[in-house]
């Protein structure tokens, strides 16, 4: 797809949307564009509606919101990790900040700005003359995409305007905030009703498109979140039985360059390979200065902790054989995969912090915690922006959602133990060990997560729905240890991090937003 991407984005977005003289840049769908033209002048060929429905899939390319908040901002803003561009993510991961930060406003405007263009789609396609066939998977494709702009919405913000037609900014300011149930269920709906009007795979430009996989795995996952467990195992069912997906063979593959679009990729953004916002500059944020990133996600060493001994015992056990004096030896192969150590000869480059007197991190733009990510380094890529593309849902997340639901809802069955043996199979890792409770599998489950899905933007979710965020967040995050010491270094103090059990579950609705509508339309959420 990402020739046709490059094809489409500055035409198609010249002219897509259409219909804007009946919005304005200040009302909470906030959708200024220039160089429009009207509905009845776009929507004339098959070949506008093509460029139409791409100029929603080109959202997911905004290097800013979209690609700093999916995956460097959820890392940070969890207790996997710290960052050091305090301007940019700081408030968010400390709790400090408040309805008025501009980032809370960014990522609401950025999402109706997906749901404003699949509503223009969506209302203006039927009216052209073109394969009707076609015609219904590009609608399938974007109402797919605006279902997952809305379940972000509710996730982040519980209630929110469940808008499904163009407004005028008149009509905007008197839409009140529907109860975050109703979102879920248009959303479970919405991804029900598109299924089997979307294939399961594509060929040659069109890969990278929304397929039936995508349609049932995010299904997968929104009703995980709800706690629908029933629907969640079905919805897995669906994409594994459509034989489309499977485990990439090696865990270190997944994300190279080289093998972007591996059987393991379920819905993926589709970058190029020059232009600035047509890069994924996902290595820029997580690499260290040696290795010319910017180094604003730096793991803890809970994180780090986490991961097993290579015999599936965890590093506390008596029994492991976990060694301080050499910590990352036999360890989870998914240890040294995901993280850079201090020290580590990374392409032949060493990779410390701890290199001035006093024994504290010292590189450039780098050192928060003396770990680095190593997950998605491709040592080939220029100035570590490139075309890789970027993966949002992956088949092994489903296994995982598959081990989650189908534990919550009667046990650790042998349904259980087989998807997620699956994952630590493919890592290398020993089978989960048989008769395990429904508690004790649960605790096994979110290990499992953590440290497969590390750096991909999972755990933010999690400690939110888990309903742990209020205990992990708060208790400080540590780094390596400092030679100068030989104590792990202390990087956020406990109770440094504010997050409020009554308050910070979801973040509050943009004041902007709520000054903007009419009197009482619009209302914040508890305690902001």
């Amino acid at each position: 797809m990402r020739n046709l991407i490059f094809k489409y984005k500055f035409w198609g977005l010249a002219v897509l949307f259409i219909g804007l003289t009946t919005s304005c840049s200040e009302d909470f769908l906030n959708v200024t564009e220039d160089d429009t033209i009207g509905l009845e002048l776009f929507y004339k060929s098959e070949a506008d509606v093509k460029a139409a429905a791409f100029g929603v899939y080109e959202l997911l390319n905004d290097n800013d919101p979209f690609e700093r908040y999916h995956a460097p901002g959820r890392t940070v803003w969890s207790d996997d990790a710290t960052s050091n561009s305090y301007g940019e993510y700081g408030q968010l991961e400390s709790g400090t900040f408040s309805a008025s930060f501009g980032k809370i406003e960014q990522y609401w405007g950025f999402f109706y700005k997906m749901i404003r263009r699949a509503n223009s789609f969506l209302e203006s396609v039927d009216a052209v003359d073109m394969d009707v066939a076609l015609r219904d998977r590009y609608k399938g494709e974007v109402r797919f995409l605006r279902a997952f702009a809305y379940q972000e919405l509710a996730f982040l913000y519980g209630d929110v305007p469940l808008i499904t037609t163009s407004v005028s900014p008149d009509e905007s300011r008197n839409i009140s905030r529907t109860p975050k149930a109703e979102v879920m269920n248009f959303v479970v709906s919405e991804l029900e009703a598109i299924s089997n009007d979307l294939p399961s795979s594509y060929s040659g430009v069109d890969v990278g498109r929304v397929t039936k996989g995508a349609a049932d795995a995010l299904l997968c996952r929104v009703q995980l979140f709800e706690e629908n467990y029933a629907a969640s195992v079905a919805a897995a069912q669906q994409v594994i039985s459509g034989g489309a997906h499977d485990l990439e063979t090696n865990f270190e593959d997944i994300f190279k360059l080289e093998n972007e679009n591996n059987e393991e990729v379920i819905f993926d953004v589709q970058y190029l390979t020059s232009g600035w916002d047509l890069l994924n500059a996902q290595q820029l944020y997580f690499l260290p200065g040696e290795l010319g990133g910017w180094g604003n996600v730096a793991p803890s060493q809970s994180l780090v902790d986490e991961f097993e001994m290579s015999n599936g015992l965890a590093i506390n056990d008596p029994g492991s054989g976990y060694d301080p004096n050499d910590p990352f030896a036999n360890r989870d192969p998914r240890l040294n995969t995901s993280i850079i150590f201090p020290g580590e000869v990374v392409n032949g480059t060493i990779v410390d912090s701890w290199t001035d007197a006093g024994g504290n991190p010292t590189s450039p733009g780098t050192g928060e915690t003396g770990y680095w990510t190593q997950k998605f380094y491709n040592a080939s890529l220029p100035n570590n922006v490139s075309g890789t593309n970027y993966i949002l849902i992956r088949y092994a997340e489903v296994l995982l959602n598959l081990a989650e639901a189908s534990n919550e809802l009667s046990g650790p069955s042998t349904e259980v133990y087989n998807a997620i043996n699956q994952v630590r199979a493919r890592a290398g890792m020993p089978d989960l060990p048989a008769g395990l409770t429904q508690l004790e599998m649960r605790d096994r489950i979110r290990h499992e997560r953590r440290v497969e899905l590390a750096f991909e933007g999972d755990r933010f979710y999690a400690i939110r729905r888990w309903g742990i965020a209020h205990e992990v967040m708060p208790a400080g995050l540590y780094g390596s240890v400092n030679p100068a010491t030989g104590e792990n270094i202390e990087v956020i103090a406990p109770g440094n991090t504010q997050f409020e059990a009554n308050k910070h579950y979801l973040w509050p609705i943009p004041q902007s937003q709520i000054d903007l509508s009419n009197e009482g339309v619009i209302t914040q959420n508890p305690n902001w």
